[in-house]
């Protein structure tokens, strides 16, 4: 299972970040966490694509 971190703030807008297989949602004080559990099932095939691209990612590192 993924974490996902929900950031209140004074802000007006909802975002969500992908990163090091993390979810951060940055929301609005105003939003109920209803309303933010709908946007992240929303986006839960972009969440899943992304974290799907990430772990296919090959890291080579080369000595030197």
């Amino acid at each position: 299972m993924t974490k996902i971190n929900i950031i209140k703030s004074n802000r007006k807008s909802i975002s969500m970040r992908i990163k090091n297989w993390e979810v951060f949602v940055r929301s609005p004080l105003f939003l109920t966490n209803n309303e933010i559990k709908e946007f992240i099932d929303k986006h839960k095939d972009r969440i899943d694509k992304k974290l799907e691209k990430d772990s296919n990612i090959k890291k080579d590192y080369i000595t030197g």
